[in-house]
């Protein structure tokens, strides 16, 4: 179990930021984007592990690792992806 998790739906948006990654929680969270309907998801942490961005991927899912405030470039990357999903979702 993550030590840290933080989960946001917004209009079948779906945002999980966790601290501490587990193949589980990785599971849980595209479950979670299932049940709920979910036209975008984020997984979004500040570790990495590579089996749960394999998973992840294999998914479909959209995810950011490493999301820390010294990583200015894969903030802005992750910033961006929030903005497109917003951008679509309130000309939908």
């Amino acid at each position: 179990m993550a030590q840290y998790t933080r989960l946001v739906v917004i209009h079948r948006q779906v945002i999980l930021a966790a601290m501490g990654l587990s193949l589980g929680l990785a599971r849980a969270f595209i479950g979670l984007g299932s049940d709920v309907s979910a036209r975008n998801t984020f997984f979004v942490t500040n570790a990495e592990s590579e089996s749960v961005e394999r998973l992840l991927t294999a998914r479909g899912q959209k995810w950011a690792n490493k999301a820390v405030p010294e990583a200015t470039v894969d903030i802005e990357r992750l910033r961006n992806e929030f903005q497109t999903a917003f951008k679509y979702f309130k000309a939908g």
